[in-house]
């Protein structure tokens, strides 16, 4: 897998964030694994889990960019 670039945008809510290419091993494929992520999964994501702005942050935030 290539090197992703990482990248720290501040603000009111600093957020890091990882950006790149999975580059797979040859002969191989990732898996299906959406259906662990959903609600109810074995590894649900939550808005909260990835750091994501709460609906206040993201009204305050929009509100300071004018």
């Amino acid at each position: 897998m290539s090197s992703p670039v990482v990248a720290t945008i501040a603000g009111p809510a600093s957020v890091t964030v990882a950006s790149g290419i999975f580059v797979p091993e040859a002969g191989s494929a990732p898996a299906a694994h959406a259906s662990t992520h959903a609600s109810g999964g074995s590894d649900p994501v939550s808005p909260s889990s990835i750091g994501a702005l709460s609906v206040g942050e993201g009204i305050a935030y929009a509100i300071a960019l004018g």
